[in-house]
């Protein structure tokens, strides 16, 4: 699942930095393009392009778990095995 997803991220760059270096190489000025674009607005597309921010989870996991604890082990609820599933449920709680 994360190799999808790191070979996803990498062809979504791939494709934007294609897209931009046609920009970089060409001759047409920033001025030129706009002049074309306002003449020609009627026939022109936009094209919307997303970016994806990728921010770093690793703010003192050990507290985090400190803190979260007495709900991840309250008894009513179940236990959760896989550590990376439970620094992940942490995260949530905290960003809750």
């Amino acid at each position: 699942m994360l190799l999808g997803l790191l070979v996803k991220m990498f062809l979504k760059s791939l494709v934007f930095l294609v897209f931009i270096s046609q920009f970089v190489h060409s001759e047409i000025t920033s001025k030129d393009y706009l002049n074309h674009y306002l003449e020609n607005k009627e026939n022109t597309k936009l094209l919307k392009v997303d970016f994806v921010v990728i921010q770093n989870l690793n703010i003192d996991k050990t507290d985090l778990k400190e803190k979260w604890e007495p709900v991840l082990e309250h008894p009513d609820l179940g236990k959760i095995e896989d550590s990376y599933k439970r620094a992940v449920t942490t995260v949530i709680l905290e960003n809750q």
